[in-house]
């Protein structure tokens, strides 16, 4: 099976961290939430990993809390109620597929839609079919609420299927679930780090075309639910909005399983670890879950800075958009000079569970 036609869309606002850590603190200095704001200062002035974020909604472009509308403290102190927030999504994920479709009129067999960030039905995929007139001969498949992991499971299913393509597409819209009444240090982290993000790439059973600058042959994967971790990462829907739970003690626990884990991804693919290991042409793309997964991943690995670099410039340019970020950054692989026809792709994510997902890939490339 092969993996191909991967293409990114951006939202339509970008900010740096910077400001959008002062925007962050005057949220929370309207409030009085004096520790928010101490600890948010600490963030910025301690070289948060990332330089900008993009995201849908212009209200993170205005600095005056009571200018606001959907996240006017006054107003609305946790924002919108989760109904308007829905509605929101369903109009803007629409928005991005008829952007990814506009200029096909060839159905695909199949479109895959993932997402953790939204639920509407009928879904934006499935206008979008009906739109396009393609009810007859395209399903859809929703892969919703999986988390930031999701783009393996979707591989994993369309390995299992005969269609010629099967198209996938992720809509995250992580800063629609902003809410500032919450004030722990674990939340304040998770506002400070997701982002809105939009990615769209075939899979086939079909040898990919000579024609394409670049294909991946997707040689195995594999997931995982790491025994006694389902406290330390959760994500779900509440009156207002959706919330995650995320413990500091993630990246240590997801160092302690990759070795084997990896593995085990290898062994599936007909290879061994030290066969993988020994060569030089081995990239890796880690879904920066935060900078020190990367850097646990790293380390537990005994990787290279160059083997980690695509994974630290996705966060550092957009941030943690959930799901889309791991197709992000093969991309940015796939884009690289400097990554050569024929290297393999380790790639890895990880999720509520906690899930570990894991796939392994070669990239070619077409002179």
């Amino acid at each position: 099976m092969f993996l191909y036609d991967i293409e990114v869309l951006r939202p339509r606002y970008e900010r740096s961290q910077v400001e959008l850590f002062s925007w962050l603190q005057a949220q929370h200095r309207y409030k009085k939430n004096t520790i928010a704001v101490k600890f948010l200062e600490r963030l910025k002035e301690g070289g948060f990993p990332i330089e900008s974020r993009g995201f849908e909604f212009p209200e993170f472009l205005e600095d005056d809390p009571e200018k606001l509308d959907l996240f006017n403290p006054m107003k609305n102190p946790h924002g919108p109620t989760l109904g308007k927030r829905t509605l929101l999504f369903q109009e803007y994920a629409l928005q991005k597929f008829r952007e990814f479709y506009k200029n096909t009129n060839t159905p695909p067999e199949q479109i895959f839609h993932v997402t953790c960030t939204g639920y509407h039905s009928p879904s934006a995929a499935q206008i979008l079919v009906s739109e396009k007139n393609w009810g007859k001969q395209t399903p859809v498949t929703h892969l919703y609420h999986m988390g930031c992991y999701a783009s393996i499971p979707a591989i994993r299913l369309a390995l299992g299927g005969k269609s010629q393509q099967i198209d996938i597409v992720h809509t995250e819209l992580c800063s629609l679930h902003m809410d500032s009444e919450l004030t722990s240090l674990e939340q304040l982290v998770v506002q400070s780090l997701f982002s809105d993000g939009y990615v769209k790439y075939s899979i086939s059973s079909k040898d990919a075309d000579s024609t394409k600058k670049y294909y991946f042959e997707i040689l195995s994967t594999f997931e995982e639910i790491v025994p006694h971790s389902i406290p330390y990462m959760s994500w779900f829907p509440t009156e207002w909005s959706f919330q995650m739970e995320l413990s500091k003690s993630v990246p240590q626990m997801i160092s302690k399983e990759i070795k084997t884990f990896t593995d085990t991804l290898i062994k599936r693919a007909g290879f061994s670890s030290a066969e993988i290991f020994s060569k030089e042409n081995v990239a890796f793309a880690i879904h920066p879950g935060g900078a020190r997964i990367i850097d646990e991943v790293k380390q537990a690995l005994e990787l290279s800075e160059f083997q980690v670099q695509h994974s630290r410039e996705v966060l550092q340019k957009f941030g943690n958009m959930s799901s889309a970020t791991l197709p992000t950054i093969w991309s940015e692989i796939s884009l690289d000079s400097n990554i050569k026809d024929g290297t393999l792709v380790l790639s890895f994510a990880f999720g509520p569970g906690l899930t570990i997902c894991g796939a392994l890939f070669r990239l070619r490339k077409n002179k």
